[in-house]
């Protein structure tokens, strides 16, 4: 099992000739964890959702292991499976199902983006049982209506949800939102081991403890003022964005953990 390399060059996004983001580069690559911060409105969602083809761009690139992506129609993105058995997108909200029980909810995944396939009950509830499994839910739990679960029990879910379709590339929007801190380090922990598994990681998220758990590289998005698109400010692993104004200030909570010269 292992990801692929996804790589956004030059991204721009304009939404109702407003330009919410210019000229981001971001990169995820296999066994790796590139997480995006910034304040509220600097645009981490709006490239995220670029980034797994729920957005369309305005400019630059998006390519996976050397292809296009950003040339490709609507209906090649379909029929290839692009959304949900590559680039997996878990959603802030959860986005699941409340009347439907936790199965029911990981089996809706295969039913609608299999598109036809030929996969019998048995190998969808195997799958289902797997990625279950994978994403640290109980055998028991698969029986229980969403409208029950917890708020990290329906994380877990909604990850389970992603990894029914084995994708190369997970994207996680604030996957520790509402969590205590039990719960969000619950959550990171499943992230760093989906990420031991070789998948390719990118997550956006105002949690600085999550920051300092995951991050392989950081990418700071700013805007300048109210009506200016985000653009990427710094970028780097923990130890060089303490060296930046704009850094320290924003990790300073999370960055006095730690002295300088040792490693984060």
């Amino acid at each position: 099992m292992s990801g692929s390399r996804l790589e956004a060059r030059a991204l721009s996004l304009v939404r109702e000739e407003r330009e919410l983001v210019r000229d981001i580069d971001v990169v995820a690559e296999p066994g790796r964890i590139t997480v995006l911060v910034g304040p509220s409105g600097c645009g981490k969602t709006t490239v995220l959702k670029a980034l797994a083809l729920l957005e369309p761009i305005q400019g630059g690139t998006i390519s996976l292991d050397g292809r296009a992506l950003h040339t490709l129609g609507e209906r090649e993105i379909r029929r290839e499976g692009l959304r949900g058995h590559v680039l997996a997108y878990v959603f802030q909200s959860h986005a699941l199902f409340d009347d439907l029980r936790v199965r029911e909810n990981l089996l809706w995944a295969l039913d609608r983006r299999e598109r036809g396939a030929r996969i019998s009950r048995d190998e969808a509830e195997n799958r289902a049982n797997i990625a279950a499994r994978r994403a640290g839910l109980p055998p028991e739990l698969l029986a229980r209506p969403v409208a029950d679960l917890s708020g990290g029990e329906r994380k877990r879910v909604a990850i389970a949800r992603a990894l029914i379709l084995d994708p190369k590339v997970m994207l996680y929007d604030e996957p520790t939102a509402g969590l205590d801190p039990p719960r969000a380090r619950a959550i990171d922990r499943l992230i760093l081991e989906l990420r031991d598994q070789g998948l390719s990681s990118i997550l956006a998220t105002h949690d600085l403890d999550s920051v300092v758990r995951l991050a392989d590289e950081v990418i700071y998005l700013h805007k300048a003022g109210p009506e200016e698109p985000g653009r990427v400010a710094l970028r780097g692993d923990l130890r060089e964005l303490q060296e930046h104004p704009l850094g320290r200030a924003f990790f300073a909570d999370s960055l006095i953990r730690f002295s300088p010269g040792t490693p984060p």
